[in-house]
């Protein structure tokens, strides 16, 4: 039998329902972690889940919509969930996956990018907010900070956090969410792919040829440092590129590149421009679990 499409999953978080991933969990990059054991299962039974490379290999070949979807699992970020939960569960089922970390936003750094800052507050926001969390995280407010100047969203944070009466700057989160160099370069000696992810998740598409040029290197330079062999993969930030991100990535050695656009991966997709699908916090049992198998009623 032929291969099935060549499909790429995203993930983010596994965590509980905690007050303080509760952000996480509105804004859908959040699974809680029987749910993902279950999708896990699932997979392994229904798919061919590959490595990196393999995946890379296979999607050049002919496929059938009657064979096993070929599957590559990607994590975006690198929370320390990767090292929690995702390495134990996925290593126990003999699953590959890729992790792409924040060059400047491991565990080794203080602060984490601006958005868990903002989750961190809401999570402490009083009653008199009175907007419900969705529209905190997924309204209007929420889309114009992520347009503002850093200097004006980190002024407009504080205020905010004056305002509810919240000590601000936060704690450093760093340590707290995301995976360290140490365990990234753990991760990579038990097989788990490496990839990169900007230094800032800055949109590569909003920035100046130079800057864009250091988000990409500063990227390379973390894999650099982890001894990360290739083929190496790079996710974009939020998904957004354009013809010179692309291409910044495909001179920094990458051999591909994701976008957060659903589709299937075939051999007509730009290898720097690949779809990928979104996972959510539902079980394979409940069809709104993952687009990319909704119309697969055999499997």
């Amino acid at each position: 039998m032929r291969p099935g499409p060549p499909i790429a999953l995203m993930y983010h978080r596994v965590c509980g329902r905690a007050a303080a991933n509760l952000p996480y969990f509105v804004r859908g990059t959040a699974i809680r972690p029987t749910v993902f054991a279950a999708q896990l299962d699932w997979l392994r039974l229904h798919c061919d889940v590959m490595s990196a490379s393999a995946w890379l290999k296979q999607r050049q070949r002919p496929w059938s919509p009657a064979g096993r979807p070929q599957v590559l699992l990607t994590v975006d970020d690198a929370h320390r969930d990767c090292v929690r939960r995702i390495a134990p569960a996925c290593a126990g089922r003999g699953l590959p996956w890729v992790v792409f970390p924040i060059a400047h936003h491991t565990g080794d750094d203080p602060q984490p990018p601006w958005t868990d800052a903002y989750y961190a507050l809401l999570a402490n926001r009083p009653r008199s907010a009175h907007r419900p969390l969705r529209w905190w995280v997924r309204g209007p407010f929420r889309r114009w900070l992520d347009r503002l100047p850093a200097a004006s969203r980190t002024r407009t944070l504080r205020r905010l956090a004056a305002r509810w009466a919240v000590s601000w700057p936060l704690p450093a989160l760093g340590p707290k969410l995301y995976a360290t160099r140490s365990e990234l370069q753990s991760l990579q000696a038990r097989w788990v792919g490496v990839g990169g992810h900007g230094g800032d998740h800055r949109a590569l598409d909003a920035l100046t040829p130079e800057a864009l040029q250091t988000e990409v290197e500063d990227s390379t330079a973390l894999l650099d440092s982890l001894g990360i062999r290739g083929p190496r993969l790079f996710c974009y930030p939020n998904g957004r590129h354009d013809a010179p991100a692309r291409a910044a990535v495909a001179r920094a050695g990458y051999a591909a590149a994701f976008g957060v656009a659903p589709g299937v991966a075939d051999t007509a997709a730009d290898p720097f421009a690949l779809p990928r699908y979104l996972v959510r916090d539902h079980a394979p049992t409940d069809t709104r679990w993952c687009a990319a198998f909704s119309t697969w009623s055999d499997l």
